[in-house]
């Protein structure tokens, strides 16, 4: 076991974090206890991506100014194929996709290490991204690390593989959307694993084609692994978006656990020269009877309606602690971007600018088509229209505030 004099757990030879005398794994006693393990667990994930997979730490914007952080390989140049590991918002750092999983359950179903493990052994570059102890405004890391790290030091680059979890969808489109002509050159595959995004910036027909054709977003789902669940986002040519499929779960933050396998096999796949689209089913809807497929429905149904229950209590939860990085994710998403302080002030003039606000029936209605899943909910659970309306209400005070300032 890798031990600490601080606490009583360690990790064991599995990833698992046990009591160092009863090997019992971790039980939550106090909140000072458990903030020392989640530093513990930082600092396991960084000595095991700087010692067993040659990771350096890169300070942003320098070593003289280390205002943050990100990881990637020693000896950048040496790589052709890169991979871009981006993690949700909250107290996750580099090396984390769930912070809770690592405690809980195991590195294996938490962290990047098997993830760290596959680039190692296919001799990919990777790089840990950090959004989360950024200077940054949000969706400003990812693009900055990339023109004024990446760019200079993988100078040989030909292959770009991402990973985006959660908040980490967000990142990754606006590294998409703000670097075209690289990504489209570079991209071969994109995994997003119940992820927060939107196509709002993508206006290039050849970037979302070329998204389309190489990205697969794993959602929360009750139905086995990879089952196609929708294609979403804009169309491409070929009449079809992005493929979805089941994670295999319905919790978000086992969701790039479970199907972390699914994704490096994808990514082999392609960096192989093979065709990904073979590995997932798409054979659900075939040859149903009609009870088949009215069963079907109903249990698509069902699973929308828990997604969204399940969404908006997230989202309700993150906005009452006060967290508020997945605001610029949300304000594009739900329109509210198009709200602008109005500009007949003189320059000597000190009184709140005013904003034309459309009623909130009006904006409630915008938003709804920016998230049909809400739509669908209020439509089968009306009783659920007042949590709705306070959730967008907060967000449109927190949006106003901010550019009012």
């Amino acid at each position: 076991m890798t031990e600490t004099n601080d606490i009583r757990y360690a990790f064991n030879a599995a990833g698992e974090l046990k009591d160092k005398e009863t090997g019992e794994g971790f039980k939550y006693t106090n909140e000072p206890e458990y903030v020392k393990i989640g530093d513990y667990v930082v600092s396991y994930l960084q000595q095991q991506m700087e010692q067993v997979y040659n990771l350096v730490r890169v300070n942003l914007p320098s070593d003289d100014q280390p205002d943050s952080y990100v990881y990637m390989s020693a000896n950048p140049s040496q790589f052709s194929a890169v991979l871009f590991l981006i993690q949700g918002s909250g107290a996750v750092r580099p090396g984390m996709w769930a912070r809770s999983l690592c405690i809980n359950v195991s590195l294996e179903m938490g962290s990047v290490l098997p993830m760290l493990h596959f680039a190692q052994a296919r001799n990919w570059g990777v790089v840990v991204f950090n959004p989360n102890e950024s200077t940054f405004e949000m969706g400003e890391h990812c693009c900055y690390v990339y023109n004024t790290v990446i760019k200079r030091d993988f100078t040989n680059m030909d292959s770009i593989y991402i990973v985006g979890h959660s908040a980490g969808g967000y990142h990754t489109f606006q590294l998409l959307s703000k670097n075209e002509a690289d990504m489209v050159q570079y991209v071969k595959g994109i995994a997003l694993t119940d992820a927060v995004h939107s196509y709002h910036d993508i206006n290039s027909p050849q970037l979302y084609n070329h998204i389309n054709s190489c990205m697969v977003h794993w959602k929360c789902s009750g139905k086995p692994l990879n089952t196609l669940l929708s294609w979403e986002g804009k169309r491409g040519m070929d009449g079809r978006g992005c493929r979805c499929v089941s994670a295999g779960t319905k919790k978000h933050e086992w969701s790039t656990g479970t199907c972390q396998r699914e994704i490096l096999k994808m990514f082999a796949v392609i960096a192989d020269g093979g065709d990904f689209n073979t590995i997932f089913d798409e054979q659900e809807t075939k040859d149903e009877t009609p009870e088949e497929a009215a069963h079907r429905a109903e249990r698509e149904r069902q699973e929308i309606l828990e997604g969204a229950e399940g969404k908006l209590e997230l989202l309700t939860n993150q906005l009452n602690s006060g967290n508020m990085t997945l605001l610029d994710t949300l304000i594009p998403m739900l329109g509210l971007d198009r709200l602008k302080p109005t500009t007949n002030k003189t320059a000597t003039d000190n009184s709140p600018q005013e904003i034309s606000i459309p009623p909130m029936e009006v904006l409630l209605s915008q938003c709804l088509e920016k998230m049909p899943d809400f739509a669908i909910l209020l439509q089968e659970k009306p009783e659920k229209k007042d949590d709705v309306v306070d959730l967008f209400s907060k967000i449109l005070q927190i949006y106003l505030q901010k550019i009012s300032q």
